[in-house]
């Protein structure tokens, strides 16, 4: 159920920014006068209304925020109870409004839908109608729609260039991304940064095949989490390390399991040389990686793509794959 909370810059930019709830909502005491709600002592608790129309009891100020979550019923039905309110149209002492106080540990970052600012202060004085709520926000992340998007960008034209033109809304909904880019690899066998590298992963492979962009777009993501800095930079393990990434933002984004184990198989299998007396998966997705392999190969230093190609070729061969008109 989509429930409303009102926040400050400090919250937004701990969510949006540092994607953390760490720093989110505070302690109350056992036995609070302002509600009905039973707290648990060291626990902080975040505050939801049922409706929007209660944002207003908190007199909300222009460059604040409203978030729109949409929270599981058995967290809400648990967390459910009443705050008292000064009453502003009936002018009474108090006014009983349903509202949860939950457990930030148990609140994430999948549950938010969109967020608001606020653009000019919400009082009663000047909103007795609910509806005139909306003219003072103004939605500045939908992350359904970003969804959407998202996907047509992977599965039409010109994908990485069309990333890059949208790199804030994709940085909204994938923000890890940002670690990526303009990360040095470091490396004589490439010649671009990891972002870069992405986008020419995705370029190379020139499809319009949702899960193959998608896994080309994460394929790399763990890098700079599995680096070991020398002489030379190195990656040992980041196949894996991204793998346990796009697991964690592909369920985060909501999509169904078949499609995050594809997507994720092909992540974590980018660098595993094809056995063809020994395949792990189906035809289908033996081809997609090989697809992606290629793709990955030609966006490596120039100097190295010939004979990492020519091994894919034997690869190709034992195989007895097409590819469909592939450019290799």
């Amino acid at each position: 159920m989509q429930v409303f909370r009102l926040c400050k810059y400090e919250e937004f930019k701990s969510i949006l920014v540092k994607r953390s709830f760490e720093y989110v909502g505070q302690e109350f005491q056992i036995n609070s006068q302002k509600n009905t709600h039973q707290y648990l002592p060291n626990v902080k608790y975040m505050h939801f209304f049922k409706d929007e129309i209660s944002l207003l009891y908190l007199a909300g100020h222009k460059g604040d925020y409203v978030f729109v979550y949409d929270i599981p019923d058995e967290i809400l039905n648990a967390s459910s109870g009443y705050g008292f309110y000064f009453d502003f149209i009936n002018f009474s002492s108090i006014n009983k409004i349903t509202e949860y106080a939950i457990d930030t540990k148990k609140i994430g970052f999948e549950h938010i839908k969109r967020i608001y600012s606020i653009i000019q202060d919400l009082d009663f004085d000047y909103f007795p109608e609910v509806s005139e709520i909306y003219n003072n926000l103004i939605c500045i992340c939908n992350f359904d729609l970003l969804k959407e998007k998202i996907q047509k960008i992977l599965t039409g034209p010109n994908a990485a260039e069309a990333l890059s033109k949208n790199i804030e809304d994709l940085l909204k909904l994938i923000p890890e991304i940002e670690n990526i880019i303009n990360f040095d690899h470091r490396h004589p066998h490439h010649n671009l940064d990891v972002w870069q590298h992405t986008l020419a992963v995705i370029r190379n492979l020139n499809t319009d095949d949702f899960e193959l962009n998608m896994a080309a777009l994460l394929h790399d993501i763990g890098k700079p989490f599995s680096c070991q800095d020398g002489e030379l930079r190195h990656f040992h393990g980041h196949p894996e390390k991204s793998y346990q990434m796009t697991i964690s933002i592909l369920t985060r984004l909501g999509y169904d399991k078949e499609f995050i184990n594809r997507v994720s198989y092909l992540v974590r299998t980018h660098d595993t040389i094809i056995d063809p007396n020994s395949l792990d998966s189906t035809y289908d997705m033996i081809k997609k990686r090989l697809k992606l392999q290629y793709a990955d190969a030609r966006a490596h230093h120039p100097d190295t793509v010939e004979k990492r190609v020519n091994f894919l070729d034997s690869i190709e061969k034992q195989l007895h794959i097409s590819l469909d008109g592939f450019e290799i």
